[in-house]
């Protein structure tokens, strides 16, 4: 069960929803655009963190700076990245989880994976619609992390060509799910999206 909470980014609070598992793993999960009506009770969000709880992670979605109950303003991604790794320390703290994994979505997905490349706390990125027009930090393609990329096959923000073209350079260990009948918005294929995630990760 998630119990609200709230955290320090820097001089700003931030709020999100905590879910504490028994095990020994956690995963941050990270919303879509704030500019665009993004935040932490987007369905794809709830469908990532519903999977991964269940199968005994502890999780946190949380919003960004000036989403919802968070301070603050947007942050030109830059900002955004601080608030992800924020909430890795809060989550490592607070369940005390060996390994911590870090998810995005869109635009959450760049947040994701330029503060996970090279962070020491975060062990794997899941990475659902990857947008390529907001270019990950180049240590993305470097990063010896496991890496799952979720593509849309019909994503027209995020198009699938563009995707397998960037993972086709990406290290090792790297895993790509194509569900060739989703859009950018993954309406319908939820669950089938998140169930992917949730068995990559156990296994990291």
């Amino acid at each position: 069960m998630e119990k609200e909470v709230y955290f320090r980014s820097g001089s700003l609070e931030l709020e999100g929803l905590f879910h504490l598992a028994p095990g020994q793993k956690g995963v941050v999960v990270c919303h879509p655009h704030p500019l665009y009506g993004g935040e932490m009770r987007n369905k794809v969000v709830e469908a990532l963190v519903s999977a991964l709880s269940a199968v005994g992670f502890s999780t946190l979605r949380f919003n960004f700076r000036g989403v919802g109950r968070s301070q603050g303003s947007y942050g030109n991604v830059a900002g955004e990245i601080s608030d992800a790794l924020a909430a890795v320390n809060y989550l490592q703290k607070e369940s005390g989880a060996e390994k911590i994994a870090l998810c995005g979505y869109s635009f959450g997905a760049a947040v994701a994976a330029r503060a996970g490349a090279t962070a020491d706390q975060v062990s794997a990125l899941v990475l659902v619609a990857l947008p390529l027009s907001l270019p990950p930090a180049p240590e993305l393609l470097k990063c010896s992390k496991p890496k799952l990329f979720i593509a849309g096959g019909r994503d027209q923000i995020a198009p699938a060509q563009e995707m397998e073209a960037f993972f086709s350079q990406a290290r090792e260990p790297k895993e790509l799910c194509l569900l060739d009948e989703a859009d950018h918005f993954f309406v319908g294929q939820e669950e089938e999206l998140s169930s992917r995630a949730a068995r990559f990760l156990q296994a990291f």
